[in-house]
């Protein structure tokens, strides 16, 4: 039976999921701000709209008296809370909200992973306004002639305002560049972990995790934030991606994960031989 499928944020990452709509012979409605964005070509209405203003969305799904089957988003953490509202204002199957913003902002999401012995580098968090006295407070705890740090902000996406930390005043320069990337006015310096990093994708259902794929991710040496390429190439020794499941379905069980695809990164420290989740989040 045709359904009709609205689709939130149209970039080149949801290509494959839009196209996928169509193969499948329902009819796909998108939102996006830009209206040649990548997935436009497949959608036969297109809702210009900041992904993040559900508001908005919703008045216009309204007054022009769309029916709508389905919300659907991946490759799109930004757009996780607007479609769980959505969906929940259409009486569509939806996502609990408190879930979705545990899983956007990284400093309460770490915190929870912290509190449920999972393995995660250690965090210190500063809300704007409180800059001076987070600099005086861990000056003495942040060992910057033995340590690598990352700064970033608590709800970003796509590696904006990460900055690799290597001395105090590589802090003082970088945390008024890293909080113009945070909408809720929250930065958090993180323990940089030394070894190769991965991402683990898959699916929690009926209290089942089950594991679907896991890629070898590379950066550019220019910045270790931000990948150049992931290979999903079947390489990684057995025991490393034991490691990496078993760390994986612990997150997503304490962060309350259920009916969902999730993506996960993690890194595989060189001096613990053990798995750090760096980033896990909801999809789909």
């Amino acid at each position: 039976m045709k359904k009709t499928i609205l689709l939130i944020a149209g970039g080149s990452n949801q290509v494959s999921l839009a196209n996928e709509v169509i193969t499948q012979g329902h009819d796909l409605y998108l939102v996006d701000p830009n209206s040649e964005a990548p997935c436009a070509k497949y959608s036969s209405i297109i809702l210009k709209h900041d992904t993040r203003f559900y508001l908005d969305i919703i008045k216009e799904i309204d007054e022009k008296n769309l029916k709508i089957d389905g919300v659907i988003s991946d490759q799109s953490d930004a757009a996780l809370k607007t479609v769980s509202i959505i969906a929940e204002k259409l009486g569509l199957p939806y996502k609990n909200l408190t879930v979705i913003n545990n899983s956007l902002n990284k400093a309460t999401q770490f915190e929870i992973l912290f509190k449920n012995k999972i393995k995660v580098p250690k965090t210190f968090k500063c809300p704007l306004g409180n800059e001076k006295l987070f600099l005086e407070a861990f000056e003495d705890k942040l060992l910057f002639d033995k340590k690598v740090y990352v700064l970033k902000p608590a709800d970003s996406q796509g590696s904006k305002g990460v900055y690799i930390i290597n001395s105090k005043k590589e802090l003082e320069i970088n945390l008024t560049k890293s909080f113009k990337e945070s909408k809720i006015g929250l930065v958090i310096l993180q323990e940089f972990i030394e070894g190769r990093e991965y991402s683990i994708d898959g699916l929690i259902s009926n209290g089942k995790f089950f594991p679907l794929v896991c890629a070898s991710k590379f950066h550019y040496l220019s910045n270790q934030c931000i990948d150049e390429r992931n290979t999903f190439i079947n390489d990684i020794e057995k025991d490393v991606l034991i490691k990496l499941i078993n760390e994986t379905e612990l997150a997503v069980r304490s962060l309350n994960f259920n009916e969902t695809l999730i993506h996960a990164e993690l890194i595989l420290s060189d001096v613990e031989d053990k798995a750090f989740i760096i980033e896990i989040s909801p999809r789909g």
